[in-house]
């Protein structure tokens, strides 16, 4: 029988991954995948093997849903520090350069790379001033940070960059983790524990099936969404956590694409870190110019309205 040791032992586990630098490639792991490896997909396997080792325990505990509650509260803690060092920033490095083990020469050997595209030969040869919303991902973030790494002039400083993306998509992943975990306490009551198995997922577990359409397509989406979060106009609770806000935004919204059809919004913060790129600011500016144009225009009908109320 597990004891609740051992759930925050193995939670422990996922939230802090072991960073490591091999010598021979001049390049970065995490847990044992090399950076440029590293995805939400293979990072969500581990999440949710975790969820599932968590509902397979808690029915051995008396109080399970505090259980589950002191659990996804030592995952916020993680997720807060990510955000306190500002992980987003280049700067980070410096705060997990510490943490970093150094691998021996040989282990390259048990080890073997695939070859990674993105050297410094390859984004020299890119056109930042024409970077599409297309491009991927990477990408977005390596070019963030191109001025403050003087056109990455350190190869050292492209490697760097790499780790903290791979970092970004761990965070990515442990909010997945708490949002996961928040749901399941909150209907918490509409679970037989004495049925669970290893089988079952929080997916199945009370799911929205309807949605509200926005008149805005992914991106112009993004920018609506941001700025509600930003201003703080929409929360959730007394912290503003804006991870649950974001979550409710993607369980219960859908975008309009360019062919008119409605499609459900899907790793909102991908957009965000898109919309953060200088040469998106005109879509920016476009989507709040929109915003004030209706606002102004709706804000015009309430005068006129009043005026002929008004009016003898």
């Amino acid at each position: 029988m597990e004891t609740k040791t051992d759930l925050v032992n193995n939670l422990n586990i996922i939230l802090n991954p072991k960073i490591e630098y091999c010598p021979v490639n001049k390049k970065y792991l995490l847990d044992g995948i090399w950076d440029t490896d590293v995805n939400i997909h293979n990072l969500d396997e581990k999440t949710y093997d975790y969820e599932k080792y968590l509902l397979d325990n808690l029915i051995s505990f008396n109080s399970p849903k505090e259980i589950i509650k002191e659990i996804y509260e030592i995952v916020w803690e993680k997720v807060e520090w990510y955000k306190n060092h500002e992980i987003n920033e280049f700067a980070f490095y410096d705060v997990i350069k510490k943490k970093i083990h150094e691998l021996s020469p040989e282990f390259v050997i048990s080890k073997p790379i695939e070859e990674d595209i993105y050297t410094k030969d390859y984004i020299d040869s890119l056109n930042f001033d024409g970077l599409d919303i297309d491009y991927s991902e990477l990408l977005i973030v390596i070019h963030r940070y191109l001025k403050e790494t003087n056109n990455y002039a350190e190869e050292k400083d492209l490697e760097k960059v790499k780790l903290i993306y791979a970092l970004q998509i761990h965070l990515e992943s442990i909010e997945n983790l708490y949002n996961a975990l928040y749901k399941i306490e909150m209907h918490f009551d509409e679970i037989n524990l004495s049925a669970i198995n290893s089988s079952m997922s929080y997916y199945n577990i009370k799911s929205n099936q309807i949605k509200c359409n926005i008149d805005f397509n992914k991106i112009e989406t993004a920018v609506f969404f941001r700025f509600l979060m930003d201003t703080g106009i929409l929360f959730m609770d007394s912290k503003k956590n804006k991870v649950l806000l974001q979550r409710f935004f993607e369980s219960n919204f859908n975008f309009t694409s360019e062919d008119g059809y409605s499609y459900p919004i899907t790793r909102l913060n991908n957009d965000f870190s898109k919309i953060s790129v200088d040469n998106n600011l005109d879509v920016q500016l476009n989507t709040l110019g929109n915003l004030i144009s209706r606002l102004e225009s709706y804000k015009k009908k309430i005068e006129i309205k009043y005026v002929k109320k008004k009016s003898p």
